[in-house]
């Protein structure tokens, strides 16, 4: 069932700016769209239309959002996007340092975003510092552990209130059951788990359910199951064994300055087998994710041109 425009909203208030959607690339590589803001209706045509620029300059389409919400109907319109072209959308916290920086977010609208991906990632809560740069503690049941402000946070959906409270009661109770079946199926499209589902609809509207980056993680992988082995089919992977010593080796890389040294056990032939294979499958991984990418894209334009 589609949710008509006026009832699926998620913030408290009506957004005063709106999101701001741009083509960011960080430290001269990893390009991701940027969506910073309030969500609103239009913004997926936004996202089309540098995801066309990433595919022009043969760049994978990847989102990083920062946003508290917004517009539900248009959150799930980016939702089926980013699950069907299995772009991987990001959100990141901040370092927050004597009180210095922006606590990021993804909240109501944004989440459902982030849920219907197909490949995710959380790369970290907001943490906070000294100015000697020392994390802060808090106390946590007599135990000293470190601030954190979770950058995911949930609650119920909800109508505008201008138009919500001159229903009745009875009708109020239809469009909300409506709107409740829409947003839950939604969900369990996107292979969202009951238990994620019960939580974002307990916590009422004018509340906002923080989720630790570990919870989170527990309700949804980083990839699919069924990308994941889609992958695997279309370009192999390496072996149990050998995926324990590539990110042995990576390890070892990251100590000694981005040098490979080749560890007692393991030879100079078997070294360079491990890397090459690891760049033929990541090579045959980003080739196919493009082409996939490209016709998805094409039937989106399609229909949004």
């Amino acid at each position: 069932m589609r949710l008509i425009a006026f009832i699926v909203l998620l913030l408290a208030n009506t957004p005063i700016q709106a999101a701001e959607v741009t083509r960011v690339l960080e430290h001269e590589k990893y390009p991701h769209i940027s969506i910073d803001g309030p969500l609103e209706q239009g913004d997926l045509r936004k996202v089309l239309g540098y995801a066309r620029t990433f595919l022009e300059h043969g760049e994978q389409i990847e989102l990083l959002i920062n946003s508290a919400g917004g517009d539900l109907l248009e959150a799930i319109e980016i939702g089926k996007f980013v699950r069907e072209t299995y772009a991987q959308v990001k959100v990141r916290g901040n370092y927050i340092k004597a009180g210095k920086g922006e606590i990021r977010h993804c909240y109501s609208a944004c989440v459902v975003i982030l849920a219907g991906a197909a490949n995710r990632d959380h790369e970290m809560d907001n943490e906070f510092y000294d100015e000697q740069g020392y994390p802060i503690l808090r106390l946590d049941n007599g135990k000293r552990i470190e601030k954190i402000v979770p950058v995911i946070g949930v609650h119920r959906p909800f109508f505008k209130a201008s138009m919500y409270s001159e229903l009745s009661p009875q009708a109020a109770e239809e469009k909300y059951k409506a709107m409740e079946m829409s947003v839950k199926q939604f969900l369990r499209d996107s292979n969202a788990p009951d238990a994620f589902i019960s939580r974002m609809f307990k916590s009422a509207s004018n509340e906002i359910d923080l989720i630790p980056k570990s919870e989170f993680m527990a309700y949804f992988p980083y990839e699919e199951p069924f990308l994941e082995e889609w992958f695997i089919a279309k370009c192999g992977a390496l072996e149990s064994g050998e995926n324990k010593d590539f990110i042995s080796l990576l390890v070892d890389r990251a100590m000694n300055g981005g040098k490979i040294v080749v560890p007692a056990g393991m030879s100079q032939g078997y070294v360079s087998y491990l890397f090459d294979k690891h760049d033929q499958i990541r090579i045959c991984k980003a080739t196919a994710l493009l082409q996939h990418q490209g016709d998805v894209l094409k039937r989106y334009e399609a229909i949004y041109h």
